[in-house]
């Protein structure tokens, strides 16, 4: 798969995902005048809280890749995904982060080319 389909195809699935999380969950909510139901009703079971504490884990572990990577790389702008993570949900914060990521790694390997062709042409 090409970079440009990675990026297009999570762009779309969070995009997506986004979208049907905001008309279908927290509209209605808010309309019922339940605002806090998207997020209390993943835990009106066993088997819901396991699901929601395994997409609340995921999002911690994420936050952390992000705080990594800033510091390790220097990707910028990853914080946006947090907010994410709370509306619409952790989904479209990953899908943010995998394209700002892709795209940083894309201009970083332009940069290097750009200098090492400067390099060669000054030689």
């Amino acid at each position: 798969m090409s970079r440009k389909a990675f990026e297009g195809t999570v762009g779309i699935i969070g995009l997506l995902y986004a979208f049907g999380v905001i008309a279908f969950i927290f509209i209605p909510s808010l309309v019922r005048g339940e605002p806090l139901a998207p997020f209390t009703d993943g835990f009106v079971n066993r088997h819901a809280a396991t699901w929601s504490i395994d997409v609340l884990v995921t999002g911690a572990v994420i936050m952390v890749w992000i705080f990594y990577e800033r510091a390790r790389f220097g990707i910028r702008n990853g914080w946006i995904a947090w907010p994410l993570m709370i509306v619409p949900g952790v989904a479209a914060a990953l899908a943010y982060y995998l394209i700002i990521r892709s795209l940083h790694f894309v201009r970083t390997k332009e940069r290097e080319r750009e200098a090492t062709s400067q390099s060669q042409a000054s030689s």
